[in-house]
């Protein structure tokens, strides 16, 4: 039986692009690209040891990459924010594994005028 690498090479190729596809983290964007959403928090919590997720009552979610790692505790947190109206900036994204797009990447969060957390640079005054 003849073997077919250039087939193999080939399969490898188009796993590996749907793995990347997949896998790719979320885009990082200027804050005037960033989509804006408003919502009354309904939980707070950790997933894993690292992301922080506020879980808003119309059942969407925005996470917070790596929130934990940057002193974000869920606990604090909610003692805060739950039950009131948050503002999420976030970039416009899709991904297989969240196709109906209820996860979101959340690049700011804010209540009024208090910025939670944020990955927006500030820029400098001319």
């Amino acid at each position: 039986m003849k073997k077919r690498p250039a087939l193999k090479y080939l399969i490898f190729s188009i796993a590996v692009l749907i793995l990347i596809i997949i896998f790719r983290p979320a885009p990082p964007i200027d804050e005037a690209e960033a989509l804006i959403e408003t919502g009354r928090v309904k939980r707070i919590y950790e997933i894993g040891n690292v992301d922080l997720a506020f879980q808003l009552e119309n059942g969407e979610t925005f996470v917070v990459r790596e929130g934990v790692e940057q002193e974000l505790k869920a606990d604090s947190l909610s003692e805060l924010y739950l039950n009131k109206e948050l503002t999420f900036k976030y970039p416009e994204y899709w991904s297989p594994i969240n196709k109906d797009s209820t996860k979101k990447h959340a690049s700011q969060v804010q209540w009024g005028e208090e910025i939670i957390y944020t990955e927006f640079k500030k820029k400098p005054k001319p």
